[in-house]
């Protein structure tokens, strides 16, 4: 068989040329010829035209597959042209290598297109492109319209507070003259009433200054480190200076973490000056501790305070909340809002756990950005 195979490839003048079927009919003839030569020089075409799309989009999926049917309509393309040839020359034996590649080729096609058209029909149509590029640009727009809003309530927090701080600081002044005046001539209500004039006076300019640093609250970009929680605590402590009988310390299974330095230490300052200062007693400790889940680092902030009731935990996150009167518990309500404003814009979460009548309260916050160190 190989012998006669060979004898095909090398002599076929034994063999009758394809022209001789069509009775050498000159319509024939042409019409097989020209139909050939146009198919052939189509089919060449075609892969030169894949390869130009394969080489200009590197990130195009499904490169073999390109390549495959460059191949298999190449194949195509010379069996016609081979059918030309056979017209005048019996030259059946060449056709029929060619043959034979072309069906290797197209199988190996059909099974690899077979195999991938899952992955195919999971791509997104050009309707759900268009639609996630919408998607993506009204994004980009609300993204640019909060940063304006946001720049637009700095600007505003600004203007306002300078302009409340100036009349309020002539008040004060105005309270002072008229203190002065009464000096020893004023009757213990009167006296009263003016304590009570500057306390309000110093709780509208507390105010003041929470509601900037709640604008300001998470805007600063600050870079991320290794910071030692220890350290950081007991810098912390030194800075609040809490009260004697009152001890702060740090005890966890993870010291050191990747985040960015000042607003975790904003948060942790928060966190120990709010449990010092609701404390119902002479003394008592707040213990900072942390362990990392999953690459996140999650600090928890405990304190032995009268604890939190369950309606009121997540009330007090909201601004210019308190859980005390103002003239009981001297504070803004601004300070566990900007804790939650400064872990949202990490990225993290932050809860609180209490079950009075037990005592104690302890904040929970995740910080998502941090690494092992």
């Amino acid at each position: 068989m190989l012998e006669t195979f060979a004898r095909w490839l090398t002599n076929p003048s034994g063999l009758t040329p394809h022209g001789f079927c069509l009775s050498w009919e000159p319509g024939l003839i042409w019409l097989f010829a020209i139909s050939d030569i146009a198919i052939g020089l189509a089919y060449f075409s075609i892969p030169v035209a894949l390869l130009v799309v394969v080489y200009r989009r590197r990130d195009l999926l499904f490169k073999p597959l390109f390549g495959l049917f460059a191949a298999f309509i190449l194949l195509c393309g010379t069996g016609h042209w081979l059918n030309l040839l056979t017209l005048w020359v019996p030259a059946y034996g060449l056709e029929g290598v060619f043959q034979g590649a072309t069906a290797i080729v197209s199988v190996a096609t059909a099974i690899a297109l077979w195999v991938l058209l899952p992955q195919a029909l999971m791509l997104p149509s050009p309707l759900q492109l268009r639609e996630a590029n919408a998607a993506l640009a009204m994004r980009d727009r609300q993204a640019t319209d909060l940063a304006a809003l946001n720049a637009d309530l700095q600007q505003f927090a600004y203007v306002v507070s300078h302009d409340l701080k100036a009349p309020l600081r002539a008040i004060s002044l105005l309270a002072d003259w008229i203190s002065e005046d009464m000096q020893g001539s004023a009757g213990g209500e009167s006296l009263e009433n003016l304590r009570m004039l500057r306390h309000r006076i110093g709780r509208m300019d507390m105010l003041i200054d929470s509601l900037l640093e709640y604008v300001r609250a998470g805007h600063a970009n600050s870079p991320v480190e290794s910071v030692d929680l220890n350290d950081l605590v007991v810098e912390i402590a030194d800075l609040i200076a809490p009260p004697a009988g009152f001890a702060v310390r740090f005890a966890g299974d993870t010291q050191v973490i990747r985040a960015a330095r000042t607003p975790l230490a904003h948060v942790l300052q928060n966190l120990i000056s709010n449990a010092i200062k609701h404390n119902d007693r002479a003394a008592g400790q707040v213990v900072v501790s942390a362990c990392m889940l999953d690459g996140v680092a999650r600090v928890q902030v405990a304190d032995d305070g009268p604890g939190i009731a369950p309606h009121f935990q997540q009330r007090i996150f909201a601004i210019f909340q308190t859980l005390q009167s103002r003239d009981e518990t001297e504070s803004s309500g601004v300070g566990l809002s900007i804790v939650k404003r400064i872990i949202d814009r990490a990225g993290g979460m932050v809860w609180v756990e209490s079950a009075p009548p037990n005592r104690g309260a302890t904040f929970l916050f995740t910080w998502p950005t941090a690494k092992p160190a």
